[in-house]
């Protein structure tokens, strides 16, 4: 990570957010041309409020070792039970999650928690996922959020970022 420190202050805040509950990780990023990165994620949910109730969208949202200077890569994560809406105009079939928040990224301008808000705001309006089954729109209930989203956002406040290990470079 370039920037740990600002790293650090846009993931605390991220993780303490009242619209999202999440928690982070250090996994590899696939990208289309086969090449692979370690790099920090955020899993979780973000709520918003769909036709007058509260769904809670999961996501994940990639930090490359440039955050904040280069937008995260965030994605709509159905769960086995959910789809990707085809009528979304915000995220690809994939799931890539396409605001124009995230094209206008510029630090210090753009955080996580404003991109939250961005994404709670537009899937208010057109929510990404649908059931099949039912054919609703559908909410994760708050308890399959592990109690680790918990355990992260207190240890991250005093704690060093995970450290990146040599094979993350660009």
């Amino acid at each position: 990570v370039v920037n740990q420190d600002l790293v650090r202050r846009d993931v605390t805040q991220a993780i303490n957010s009242s619209i999202t509950h999440l928690f982070l990780k250090i996994e590899p990023y696939y990208y289309s041309d086969g090449t692979s990165k370690d790099l920090l994620i955020l899993k979780g949910v973000v709520r918003t409020q769909y036709k007058g109730k509260r769904y809670n969208i999961p996501i994940e949202i990639w930090l490359e070792k440039d955050h904040p200077l280069k937008a995260p890569l965030v994605y709509v994560k159905p769960t086995s039970d959910m789809f990707i809406s085809p009528a979304s105009r915000d995220v690809n079939p994939d799931g890539l999650v396409v605001l124009p928040y995230l094209n206008s990224w510029h630090h210090p301008g753009s955080d996580l928690i404003s991109l939250f808000h961005e994404m709670s705001k537009a899937f208010g309006v057109a929510s990404p996922v649908y059931s099949n089954s039912s054919s609703n729109y559908v909410s994760l209930s708050n308890s399959s959020i592990s109690s680790s989203t918990t355990k992260a956002s207190v240890s991250l406040k005093n704690a060093p970022l995970p450290t990146i290990h040599s094979n993350f470079h660009h």
